[in-house]
């Protein structure tokens, strides 16, 4: 009473009539909804008599009033309340999960608790949770919802003292946590700490059921952890084993099932390192269904069957005797899954069934086309219960599937619909670029490139294919609305999957937004913080723009500043392509497929040729071939092996793995001269048809391998390539990185140009000359802006210091890198140093005009690990801010180098403009041409390069006419 006359006492507006006007209008808001019961409106005609009494009486009599009749409102509301809770105790007993249920069970226990009722409360929440956890209604927001309401019981029945209600409550809160999608790895963590508490909790108290329900529990949670997969399928088992202890069919025939097939898939787990575990597993699956009671719990029969189907497959990969017989229990095991699940309406597991007997058909009658009709049946069926928003993970894999499948059958409109699928649920999850994997690969998997393509972990770059064949095999007019639509989507597909690195939501890449930092802490913090408003925003929390500069304003001046006019650029599209380009200009997309290749032509619109993209068919060649030419062995479509020389396989006669010079040059004229009739001419044809002279590759897949610019086909009785053909040919990672490349080049277009170089850094490996003579030279083209280093000063930290004041970088000096490792390409510098990607992506370089890397395979791209990603030292100049790079592709001969870059340079610096793809394209066809003579003449007219008169020159009238020679180098960026 004190309380309440201390505050009407500092608020007097709570004697006002205004107040209790208000309090009446409240009410009347509650009854709004639905009509209150007697109680309920006893218990508001408590609360508004207090006020009316406050305003005739004063807070101490009205106090009095209050407190006089409360205990008879407060008893009518409690009876009610049980009579409400007993009936949702019933609905939950009988399992009648539904939202509305869930939010009576919030109600009441936000009613209870303000009455004292605490461990009424908890009950109610935890029933809430239990409800939102239901897979039949269960989301991703439901099971946060759960995780809320769990936790909160959890807490009601600690505050009330009741140990083993929070227990309880703490293992279906650990099943929340295992369940949630959001921050999936410290879940799990979660989720086993909790199990770990209970364990001992449930043998203190001498409840040997709970204890083992706590272990089975525990169990499956270890097999959820992503690391340390055999030493957590091991403590899995053992945890099972030691609950079946506590359980026998006799017991709980449900319980003893549940924790048998945990145990089961504990087994399935560590075949990879014990084979012995196969029958174990199969024996302990056959039993579980043996001792499921009929109809007791149809779901984890269906998931038994499931669970089943999978340890067999693996078991008919193991064991090619028994492979029918392994492979025929399976199909029955999954039909029998697809019936269960069926017959009791469980839509999504129903989903999953679908999909694993769609996989078990293909497995037991591969390229059976009534068999694989039936199997498409079943993915389509799939595909209409799972979505990339509802299960991203499973419709990406039912889509991938699907694609392969439809492929096979000729059927390329479905394929592409599945492909786009299948990336749009690779965006609601890790597996964009792989979402058919369904079990981890072995480590000679991970880098098979065979195995690559025929998984699809290409999705991307096979979506734009199975659209390329759409439109091919349409029937209209290649310049139809219809046919360009989807070629312009293919062309954004590979746009798409071109990224090199992780995109937050807006697309700014994580490396992007450190070097902002670095530049402009206080513009990075602008930024993210408007990308966390347009995410809330995007949920509906909040109006997007409060009190903060918009997002478009922020990255038109992010954008403003040097080496980021690319930050958070989104995927461009085939128009703003367009409008990048100078007439006779065009990028050009090159595509394999394991049944072919293809390409896409984005050339500046003319009236003679008005196409948005221009598709070209090479048919002639496919992926496998490609396969080939990089290692001198494979196999065809048919199976049989194939070999450089077509059926004569011959290990180590491929261009990736050939390890002597002469060898290497045999392997490319044998390569070049067959990919040049198949692939170089008819683009070439194409190219000129649409007036292009300037063109920019980006090559796929396998493709970045190759020098497509020097390819060479017969022109009546001469020879030509698209080096002769085409004023440039320049390589770029996609449209988008070469935009900003050029726009990085017009910022820089009138600036004064300062070299820093290096050249024959001493270790390990043979001397450079070359190296040196032309660093000089090239030295003497930018007189008095040149800072280089030669011999034991051409270090790391010279170039990490000099290079982000260069408009131009040279390094003449030796490279390596292994195929064998991702990201294993280094520039080896003086005193054993390596300079590397990781050094490269730390640079802030703002005014780097064009690098040239003088190096062995200092332009190669390890398409081996990462086919879709470009990983390469020329590719981390331009990360660091470089408009373009000049890199080589293969080892090149130390005098012809010297030539071609000394010429490069020239050719470079002479006009008032600068084109570094005409100057090279240039320097290539002056290297190819050259004579003995010419060699000679050059090198004596320049004092820097006389040290090279000493070398050997090739015997032949046209020294380095070999592409070997001329075509290494390539430029990527503008």
């Amino acid at each position: 009473m004190e309380e309440l006359v201390r505050v009407v006492a500092q608020h007097p507006v709570l004697r006002s009539p205004d107040v209790v006007a208000e309090q009446h209008e409240h009410g009347q808001f509650e009854k709004a909804g639905r009509e209150l019961s007697p109680a309920e409106r006893g218990m508001v005609a408590l609360r508004e008599g207090l006020f009316e009494d406050l305003v005739r009486l004063g807070p101490r009599k009205a106090w009095r009033g209050y407190t006089s009749r409360q205990p008879t409102a407060h008893s009518a509301f409690l009876e009610e309340l049980s009579e409400k809770v007993e009936a949702v105790r019933a609905a939950d007993e009988r399992g009648e999960a539904n939202w509305e249920l869930a939010d009576r069970c919030a109600e009441l226990a936000n009613a209870v608790v303000v009455l004292g009722a605490v461990t009424l409360a908890g009950r109610l929440w935890s029933v809430r949770g239990r409800i939102l956890l239901d897979p039949r209604l269960s989301s991703a927001e439901d099971r946060e919802e759960a995780l809320a309401a769990l936790t909160k019981a959890a807490e009601l029945h600690e505050r009330a003292g009741d140990s083993i209600a929070a227990a309880e409550t703490r293992s279906n809160l650990a099943l929340a946590y295992r369940y949630r999608t959001v921050d999936r790895i410290q879940s799990i963590e979660r989720c086993i700490e909790i199990m770990e508490e209970l364990v001992p909790f449930w043998h203190s108290v001498s409840d040997p059921d709970s204890e083992a329900k706590a272990r089975t529990n525990l169990a499956s949670a270890l097999m959820d952890r992503p690391s340390d997969r055999q030493a957590n399928a091991a403590r899995a088992l053992a945890e099972c084993e030691v609950a079946l202890l506590h359980r026998t069919r006799e017991r709980n025939a449900l319980d003893y099932t549940y924790t048998l097939t945990t145990k089961a898939l504990a087994h399935s787990r560590l075949i990879e390192a014990d084979d012995s575990h196969l029958d174990k597993a199969e024996q302990t699956y056959e039993e579980a269904l043996a001792s499921i009671p009929p109809d007791s719990d149809p779901a984890l029969l269906g998931l038994i069957h499931r669970n089943l189907v999978s340890l067999l497959l693996d078991a008919a990969r193991h064991q090619s005797g028994e492979r029918h017989q392994l492979i025929a229990r399976a199909q029955a095991s999954a039909r029998s899954a697809v019936a269960v699940h069926q017959e009791h309406g469980h839509v999504r597991e129903l989903a999953y069934a679908r999909q694993q007997l769609a996989e078990v058909l293909l497995v037991a009658a591969p390229e059976q086309e009534q068999i694989e009709l039936e199997a498409r049946e079943l993915l389509i069926a799939v595909l209409e219960e799972l979505t990339p928003f509802s299960d991203p993970t499973g419709c990406g894999s039912a889509a991938s599937d699907l694609m392969k499948l439809s492929e096979r059958l000729g059927d390329w409109p479905s394929a592409s619909r599945a492909g786009l699928i299948a990336l749009a649920a690779g965006q609601g999850s890790a597996a964009a670029m792989d979402p058919g994997r369904k079990r981890p690969l072995r480590e000679e998997q991970e880098s098979d490139p065979y195995f690559a393509e025929a998984e699809h972990q290409s999705l991307y770059r096979f979506t734009a294919y199975a659209m390329f064949r759409t439109a091919m095999a349409s029937g209209l007019a290649l310049n139809s609305t219809r046919v360009q639509s989807l070629l312009a989507q293919a062309v954004w597909v590979m746009e798409s999957g071109r990224a090199t690195a992780l995109r937050f939501t807006s697309g700014a890449g994580i490396g992007e937004l450190e070097q902002l930092r670095t530049f402009d802490p206080d513009l990075a913090e602008a930024y993210v913080d408007a990308v966390h408003e347009r995410g809330e925003a995007a949920r509906g929390a909040t109006a997007e723009g409060q009190g903060q500069p918009d997002m478009d304003t922020l990255l038109a001046t992010i954008r403003g500043l040097p080496t980021f006019e690319g930050f958070a650029r989104r995927v461009p599209s085939v128009a703003e392509i367009q409008a990048a380009l100078a007439p006779g200009q065009a990028v050009v997309y090159l595509l394999p497929h394991p049944e072919g290749c293809c390409a896409f032509i984005v050339a500046a619109p003319t009236t003679e040729n008005p196409q948005l993209v221009i598709p070209v068919d090479f048919p002639d060649l496919s992926g496998r071939r490609m396969l080939t030419f990089m290692f001198g062995f494979g196999m065809r479509s048919d199976g049989s092996p194939d070999g450089l020389r077509r059926g004569r396989p011959r290990p180590g006669h491929g261009l990736l793995y050939t390890n002597s010079l002469p060898r290497f040059r045999l392997v490319l004229r044998k390569v070049l001269a067959e990919i040049g009739p198949c692939i170089a001419q008819p683009l070439a044809r194409e190219l000129k048809h649409a007036g292009v002279t300037d063109a920019v590759l980006v090559t796929c897949g396998m493709m970045p391998v190759f020098a497509w610019h020097a390819a060479p086909w017969r022109n009546g009785r001469l020879l030509t390539c698209l080096t002769q053909e085409l004023a440039s040919i320049s390589y770029a990672p996609s449209a988008g990185a070469w935009m900003v490349g050029r726009s990085r080049a017009e910022r820089l277009v009138g600036h004064e140009g300062r070299l820093v170089g290096l050249a024959d850094p001493p270790g390990a490996w043979r001397p450079l000359p070359g190296a040196q003579a032309e660093l000089r030279h090239i030295a003497s083209l930018f007189p008095e802006r040149s800072h280089t280093a030669f011999g034991t000063e051409a270090t790391r930290a010279f170039l990490l210091k000099s290079l982000p004041k260069a408009t131009h970088v040279y390094l003449g000096c030796h490279g390596e890198m292994s195929y064998r490792v991702s990201e294993s390409a280094v520039l080896l510098l003086a005193d054993g140093e390596k300079l590397n990607l990781t050094h490269l992506r730390q640079l802030v370089a703002r005014d780097l005009r064009l690098v040239v890397v003088a190096a062995c395979v200092s332009g190669t791209v390890n398409v081996l690990w990462q086919p879709e990603e470009v990983h390469a030292l020329s590719l981390g100049f331009m990360q660091a801010g470089a408009a373009g790079v000049v890199a080589a592709l293969w080892p090149i001969p130390d005098l012809a180098t010297a030539l071609f870059i000394t010429r490069f340079y020239e050719l470079l610096t002479c006009g008032p403009g600068e084109d570094p793809a005409r100057a090279l394209t240039q320097a290539q066809q002056w290297l190819r041409t050259l004579t003995r003579r010419a060699v000679r003449g050059y090198i004596a007219e320049r004092p820097a390069l006389q040290p090279l008169g000493i070398q050997p020159i090739p015997r032949r009238r046209r020294p380095y006419a070999d592409p070997v020679n001329w075509a290494g180098f390539v430029l990527q960026g503008c």
